[in-house]
């Protein structure tokens, strides 16, 4: 039954709540967004809007400058073959780049973080864990093959190369969701199992009535990055599971933690996770279809002036990041939208599923306090950055649900 609710039914109870006066709740995550947690949250914003672009930039000034073709150079003089090239050329680049974007790394997701309370790190703790990051995504990346292989492709298939790349794309985008429980999070956090047994009882029971298996419910050691609180849902599989953070069992409540692994089980019971699976191979096949003509009719121009051959030369691998990332950016509201409607579908699980609708609108006003996050963004913000539902729309529509369950 739990799995029947639909975004239609939220929709009309929000809307039928909509013309009531403004609850405590509303008025709490209000006040709770403070002149100093405003100021939090815009630069925040700020950041996440402009790191993009900044990526975009540098990953194109790298080509535009000549350095592309001049680090392809170096690669070809140490290594023989399609696959060593590639490797040697994206470990130079990527460190690069990576410089380039590095200083507003730190100073958004370290020093900002740091000077709010959020971040517990030190700085060669968090600059190790982005190198740990940039290691698992050269080998991914490069030492696998995977870009070799795409640069053959490009190489022989001519126009069609998109869908055989496409094709490929699909299981990459499935392995990479199936390892990365047992590959990636290991690399930055410990897990155990939840050790509150009362706690691990009632989820257990929760995980049952789903048809999740509860030994997936795991703990993440969060404390030692942040102080904020949240939970996730990883893995296809045999490798999912639901996380909770540290953090969160620390600073919520019994009955608002039973409501978060309500909602990562609604996630998993609702299928999010294949289905996510899927929206991102058909926005490859559609990024793909488009990055590549662009990346042809570029070279063509300027690439005798960029010291770029073809669109299977390893100096064009940065154009095609540039290219892609830009064409993310475009798309980026629409998968926005897509995943706010499936957390809007989790929440209505979860209060479907645990009846816990008071524990709900406590976890979203937690969440502003904690997170210091902005409730009510404006709508352009939103649509360009908001993966969730805005915290005061999930609080109404909570306290819908509650207006509803009492009716009954």
């Amino acid at each position: 039954m739990c799995a029947a609710v639909t975004c239609v039914a939220a929709v009309a109870l929000v809307a039928a709540h909509a013309a009531a006066p403004e609850s405590a709740a509303i008025a709490r995550l209000h006040a709770a967004f403070t002149p100093e947690n405003r100021t939090y949250a815009r630069v925040r914003e700020a950041i996440a809007l402009i790191a993009p672009l900044w990526a975009i930039a540098a990953a194109y000034a790298l080509v535009a400058s000549g350095w592309s073709a001049r680090l392809r150079d170096v690669a070809r003089r140490a290594a023989r073959g399609r696959w060593a090239r590639v490797l040697v050329y994206t470990a130079l680049a990527g460190a690069i780049v990576g410089l380039a974007q590095l200083p507003l790394a730190a100073f958004g997701d370290w020093w900002w973080e740091r000077r709010y309370g959020l971040s517990v790190q030190t700085f060669p703790a968090w600059l190790g864990e982005q190198l740990t990051g940039a290691a698992i995504a050269w080998l991914a990346l490069g030492a696998s093959g995977v870009l070799a292989l795409a640069l053959r492709v490009v190489e022989r298939a001519g126009r069609r190369a998109w869908w055989w790349l496409a094709c490929g794309a699909l299981p990459l985008i499935a392995a990479a969701v199936l390892l990365g429980p047992w590959v990636v999070e290991p690399a930055f956090n410990r897990f155990r199992p939840l050790g509150d047994a009362a706690l691990a009882r009632r989820i257990v029971a929760l995980a049952e009535r789903s048809g999740i298996p509860a030994r997936k419910v795991l703990v993440a050691d969060r404390s030692r990055q942040t102080r904020t609180v949240n939970a996730y849902v990883s893995g296809l599989g045999p490798s999912q599971r639901i996380v909770l953070w540290d953090t969160t069992l620390e600073r919520l409540d019994p009955d608002a933690i039973v409501f978060v692994t309500g909602h990562e089980i609604g996630h998993a019971r609702l299928g999010h996770l294949p289905k996510g699976v899927v929206v991102a191979w058909l926005g490859a096949c559609a990024l793909l279809a488009a990055a590549l003509p662009i990346v042809r009719i570029a070279i063509a121009r300027r690439g005798g002036r960029w010291g770029v051959t073809s669109a299977a030369d390893e100096a064009a691998l940065p154009l095609y990041a540039a290219v892609l990332g830009a064409l993310l950016l475009v798309t980026q509201p629409a998968a926005c939208a897509w995943s706010r409607s499936i957390e809007h579908e989790a929440d209505a699980y979860a209060l479907q599923l645990t009846g816990l609708d008071a524990a709900a609108v406590r976890t979203f006003v937690a969440f502003a306090a904690e997170d210091r996050s902005d409730p009510d963004p404006p709508a352009w913000l939103r649509a360009l950055l908001w993966t969730h539902p805005a915290l005061v729309e999930r609080v109404r529509f909570a306290e819908a649900w509650r207006g509803r369950a009492e009716r009954r």
